[in-house]
């Protein structure tokens, strides 16, 4: 092992370990305790790979803690050093860490360029009550916090830290945003009210008051912190367009791209993915290996070609994409995410539920990949689990994008529950013969057999040269035959009744 007491240098700072101090330019750098101990550590085993159990053992000795606190311990270290020391702290999926002080070899695995992160401020909840009250609500607020650092483009300053941020809005922990609650206590009813603002002009981005009974209580452990998580990470990155770029890096510029790409990917309407494929190519043009808008371009293209129908090239470019895309950031759950979807459309299904776990596993609080796991677990033919995950999703994420409903509707079919599936298709919009062919083959199997006749000549109607069962089988992307000929025999159903309408006429019905 190399001396651990002499000052090292990297990148541009000095670790002086005999003093307990990072410094850059002369001036003490702040840094977290724990932090400061994993820097350390790999400092003294710099140019080699230090296996998890490792750095676990030396940070937090004679304490168990889980992969969670490792891979938050280093990305809070990569923002403290920052993007001047890009690539000095390298991953080794399923091995460990590195500190490398030359320049990283072309063949080697390694986390790639850092996405642009948002520098966000959660403030300890004020609570009006009893003592009580304070030790219940202070962890929704670790809560919130640990649930934002789980996206890869926030750098999450936590309650303690972010003390340093006064009520007035000034800002002395450099945050862009500030997340706020305040909690009272009204009889045997709490009302916690969460907003996120800006702390440059405190304009007020996002607001939401919950109130929660005695009974209620339990969801500040599972639903309440969940959602503040989803609406504050969506709406920071949104306002991110908003952002002055002076005294920013270039890829703030790159990110903005990601983000209108992704807002149009959510919505709907006509040219809105082939502007998203614009502005996904625009960011990658400003950053090469901005790895989120990579992951996203191999979505975007394969959407505007035809989702599984696309052509095989560019089906193949964007599993390429996708691909290096986790390689860049393979701690980015979105980034598995794209990939998952890629396979999905692939028909390799079992390594689009691999990824949809992935991303699952890197962010919890994620509803996207709650819904895109439900999606791949219905193909799979564990529709009750499914139905779970995608209900959980939707619970979670209130102002989800419409196609949580088609992840549903799917779910609900492959758990026979025809009805459910129904009603989420008729939520869905805009219609297409696919969706006319999803309601036709649920509405027959539930029994409403002259319904689903209606909606095999609404999808013809839609498209002339649509074939109910041979182009709907060409886009199911079941795992087990059984299911294909489940929905195929609620196709068929339909198509009896719907060919004698056809020949007995208007007139037949008087």
């Amino acid at each position: 092992m190399q001396e651990a007491r002499q000052p090292i240098r990297l990148a541009g700072f000095t670790l002086d370990p005999g003093r307990g101090v990072l410094e850059r330019d002369g001036a003490p750098v702040e840094i977290r305790a724990k932090t400061f101990a994993l820097l350390t550590h790999l400092a003294t085993h710099r140019g080699a790979v230090v296996a998890k159990e490792d750095l676990m053992a030396a940070v937090w000795p004679g304490l168990f803690v889980s992969d969670d606190t490792l891979t938050q311990t280093i990305k809070d270290l990569r923002r403290v050093l920052g993007p001047a020391a890009q690539g000095l702290v390298r991953t080794f999926p399923r091995r460990g860490y590195m500190l490398d002080l030359g320049p990283p070899a072309a063949a080697e695995t390694h986390e790639g360029p850092a996405i642009y992160e948002l520098r966000l401020a959660v403030l300890p909840f004020e609570v009006e009550g009893e003592d009580g009250d304070d030790r219940l609500f202070r962890d929704l607020a670790e809560e919130v916090t640990y649930g934002l650092a789980r996206y890869r483009t926030l750098a999450v300053i936590s309650p303690y830290s972010a003390l340093g941020l006064s009520p007035e809005g000034r800002n002395d922990v450099e945050a862009d945003y500030v997340v706020r609650g305040r909690v009272r206590r009204l009889g045997g009813r709490y009302r916690i009210s969460v907003d996120l603002t800006e702390t440059a002009g405190a304009r007020r981005l996002w607001g939401e008051t919950f109130t929660l009974d005695q009974s209620e209580i339990l969801s500040l452990e599972e639903t309440l912190p969940r959602r503040i998580i989803q609406r504050v990470a969506i709406t920071a990155e949104e306002a991110a367009t908003d952002l002055p770029l002076s005294g920013r890096p270039a890829d703030i510029q790159a990110f903005r791209h990601f983000v209108t790409a992704r807002r149009l990917l959510r919505e709907v309407g006509p040219g809105v993915n082939e502007a998203a494929v614009d502005h996904l190519r625009e960011a990658l043009r400003i950053d090469p290996d901005c790895a989120i808008a990579l992951a996203y371009l191999a979505l975007a293209e394969v959407i505007v070609a035809g989702y599984g129908s696309a052509p095989r090239d560019v089906l193949d470019r964007a599993l390429a994409n996708a691909s290096r895309a986790v390689a860049l950031a393979p701690e980015e759950a979105r980034c598995h995410r794209m990939l998952g979807l890629v396979h999905q459309f692939r028909r390799e299904n079992g390594a689009a539920e691999f990824h949809a776990r992935r991303a699952l596993e890197l962010n919890p609080y994620d509803t996207d990949a709650m819904a895109q796991l439900s999606y791949a677990l219905s193909n799979k033919g564990l529709g009750q689990e499914a139905l779970a995950l995608s209900h959980r999703a939707i619970e979670l994420n209130p102002f989800h994008p419409m196609w949580y409903f088609l992840d549903l509707a799917v779910a609900a079919f492959t758990a026979g529950d025809y009805d459910l599936s129904v009603e989420s298709l008729l939520r869905l919009g805009p219609r297409g013969p696919m969706r006319e062919t999803r309601l036709a083959a649920a509405l027959a199997l539930s029994g409403r057999v002259e319904d689903a006749a209606r909606h095999i000549a609404a999808a013809i109607a839609l498209d002339p040269n649509w074939d109910p069962v041979e182009d709907a089988v060409q886009i199911l992307e079941y795992v087990d035959p059984s299911d294909t000929e489940r929905f195929v025999e609620g196709l068929l159903r339909a198509l009896v009744v719907w060919k004698n309408d056809a020949r007995e006429g208007p007139s037949a019905k008087k």
